[in-house]
């Protein structure tokens, strides 16, 4: 794998997609300091790589911990659930008006088991070189999740009015069909922030 393909620009993403969020709302994207989401997703990334969720044998309720704990501080509706030991799924809502249909984002928490000796910096350690962020998971599955988590986030943070729920569902597995991911899902109906 090469280093290039291994790391993630997070704050990019981030941008973009809360930016697109943000058009035609009382927050406009000239509204966000963007130097600052860009550390704040970098570092997110970073830490979150930190966590290996290597599947097998999976470990992401660690994962799942994280991630809720960060949406909470920020006071955003978050249940995590455990469909068996260490297979742990989270589930996020920021509230629109119900007007339209609610967007999910949907990402994954496990990666693939990395052998460090494959690789120019050790796979969990979320280093930052070039202004990339390198590690398991930077492109798959938990770059995109941090982008995810970022834009709730800024809506939070902004007090973006939203005519739909914005939900975001960090799945145990990328494999629908284990029990880890399916009774994760199969959960989120019956998550009292839904």
């Amino acid at each position: 794998m090469s280093m290039r393909a291994a790391a993630q620009r997070p704050w990019s993403w981030a941008a973009a997609f809360a930016a697109a969020l943000l058009l035609g709302r009382a927050a406009t994207a000239a509204d966000i300091n963007w130097a600052d989401v860009e550390k704040e997703a970098a570092d997110f990334l970073r830490a979150y790589i930190q966590i290996d969720t290597s599947n097998p044998p999976g470990n992401e309720i660690a994962a799942a911990r994280f991630l809720a704990g960060r949406l909470r501080r920020a006071d955003i509706d978050t249940e995590v659930f455990e469909s068996e030991p260490g297979r742990g799924s989270v589930l996020a809502r920021v509230k629109g008006t119900g007007g339209l249909r609610p967007v999910i984002l949907l990402s994954h928490l496990d990666v693939v088991p990395a052998k460090p000796d494959g690789w120019q910096v050790p796979p969990f350690s979320g280093a930052v070189r070039d202004g990339y962020v390198y590690g398991r998971g930077a492109i798959d599955c938990k770059g995109p999740g941090t982008v995810e988590v970022m834009a709730l986030l800024l809506l939070k943070r902004y007090g973006i009015k939203l005519k739909r729920d914005v939900i975001f569902l960090g799945t145990a597995s990328s494999r629908s069909t284990t029990l880890a991911s399916s009774a994760g899902v199969g959960m989120v109906k019956r998550a009292p922030c839904m």
